[in-house]
């Protein structure tokens, strides 16, 4: 049995690492024979061939040094050529700020020389045209109350279109809603049981109100008052 710590060696292994020498008699000369073991992977790499004599296929013949100053002039071409597809497409552009062609309204010439006039926007006196805030020229900050419409306990299911539906059976002309508006809960985002009504005047608002408060729709009891700015 071997001891602990030590391997037990095959016979090439004690042959390489322990060679033996023969002596062999010849008359008056001694041959002294001193013998090796080769390792097969030896004998493997032997048979390899060499990489100077290996035939090159005729796909790889043609070898091209390519360098990086030859890179960098190649990716400035292909950038040249986008910038000239994109003038090409600006060309097509028109520009929302002065309505000329051939650029954005970022990029705009004259977008520093308009100037917004000084002058606050008049007022039209009862006028049935809802301008959105987003398309007024300039707004002089005052909030009418009385042509909003608050109509509360609106059972779930209910949506605008069911409101512009019963605003016209009930009270006649579903067109002077200028808006309805259905407010989402800041926690869970959610639609409330209210929602707003824009009308255009207060006679169209109190007349909504004395036919809407009080309707039963489904199984909720409408109720429907002004809507009164909130008190922060």
């Amino acid at each position: 049995m071997p001891k602990e710590g030590l391997s037990v060696l095959t016979e090439k292994q004690l042959a390489f690492f322990f060679p033996k020498e023969e002596e062999e008699t010849n008359g008056d000369e001694i041959i002294i024979k001193r013998i090796y073991a080769i390792s097969e992977n030896v004998e493997r790499r032997k048979n390899i061939q060499k990489f100077t004599k290996l035939e090159v296929p005729s796909d790889s013949e043609d070898i091209v040094l390519v360098f990086p100053s030859q890179i960098a002039q190649a990716e400035l071409a292909e950038q040249e050529v986008d910038e000239e597809e994109v003038k090409k497409s600006e060309e097509d552009v028109i520009c929302s700020g002065c309505g000329e062609k051939g650029h954005f309204f970022f990029n705009c010439p004259h977008k520093d020389s308009r100037k917004v006039s000084s002058e606050p926007q008049q007022k039209v006196a009862d006028s049935n045209i809802y301008v959105p805030i987003h398309m007024r020229r300039q707004a002089d900050g005052d909030y009418n109350p009385d042509v909003s419409i608050r109509l509360s306990n609106i059972p779930a299911s209910v949506d605008e279109t069911v409101i512009k539906a019963l605003y016209h059976k009930v009270v006649g002309n579903e067109k002077q809603i200028l808006r309805i508006f259905f407010p989402k809960d800041y926690v869970t985002g959610e639609r409330r049981d209210y929602c707003f009504i824009n009308v255009a005047t207060k006679e169209i608002a109190q007349n909504a109100i004395s036919k809407l408060d009080g309707y039963l729709l489904e199984y909720a009891k409408l109720a429907c008052a002004i809507s009164k700015k909130r008190q922060n």
